[in-house]
């Protein structure tokens, strides 16, 4: 099956109520986002909207909407397709991390106006590695456009992907320094373990191993474009944008 085809045998029939609930969640994945990003300006402008720009936090706050919103017209028509369940979670996990770092932004800025803003810091500080670099969006370039491994060699690095995200994901859980917000600012970690140093080690060392494995998943669009017909081609050409996009958006 691809973007626009028909679900094939294989992957069976879609019951008209299992195309609801799909789509019901597609819609709520959108909305929660949405509010998401509107509470994160909200407190951006409370901190000063100059500070997002100089900080580079804008993209935070616009990309997740982006990534969300494809992802559910993805849902919507082709709940079977992995594509757009990742990217739909990607999008509302973004949300989610970019509204808890300015929330502890604010609540930091004024002491007492806001509760538990540490915390807030602590969720942000370790959300982003279950999207990026070995999370969620290595798997979409992996299994896009049908959601499925170009082949079982793929395997591999699917496997080590997992690894990486989930050893990055519980050293940034303990770890003990401090957690930067900007360039000014940053907050203790409520749970850091001083007895467990390698913790934020651990995260220094894996972390570029992440991003070379995201360049390898990097490289699969490329070989199902060498392979692809013409209609899938098209659907490559149009996520390679996409991909291009965000990037210089965040970067």
């Amino acid at each position: 099956m691809d973007l626009r085809g028909a679900p094939t045998a294989e992957q069976g029939a879609h019951s008209p109520r299992e195309q609801r609930v799909a789509t019901g969640l597609a819609v709520a994945g959108v909305v929660a986002t949405t509010v998401l990003m509107a509470l994160s300006w909200l407190f951006g402008y409370r901190d000063g909207l100059s500070a997002i720009w100089t900080q580079n936090e804008a993209p935070d706050l616009v990309v997740p909407f982006g990534i969300a919103a494809v992802g559910a017209v993805i849902v919507a028509r082709r709940d079977r397709n992995a594509v757009g369940w990742l990217l739909l979670f990607s999008g509302v996990w973004d949300a989610a991390r970019s509204f808890t770092a300015e929330y502890a932004i604010a609540g930091l800025r004024a002491p007492g106006s806001l509760p538990g803003p540490q915390w807030a810091a602590w969720l942000s500080s370790w959300m982003l590695g279950v999207i990026f670099p070995a999370g969620t969006f290595l798997f979409v370039l992996l299994v896009f456009p049908n959601g499925h491994l170009l082949s079982g060699r793929w395997r591999w690095v699917a496997g080590a992907a997992i690894v990486v995200t989930v050893v990055v994901t519980l050293s940034s859980l303990f770890d003990p320094t401090a957690i930067a917000l900007r360039s000014d600012l940053s907050a203790a970690n409520p749970i850091g373990i001083k007895s467990l140093p390698l913790a934020g080690g651990a995260s220094f060392f894996l972390w570029p191993l992440g991003l070379l494995l995201l360049l390898v998943a990097g490289s699969c669009p490329f070989l199902r474009y060498r392979r692809a017909d013409g209609e899938q081609r098209q659907q490559l050409k149009w996520f390679a944008f996409a991909v291009a996009i965000t990037v210089v958006a965040i970067a």
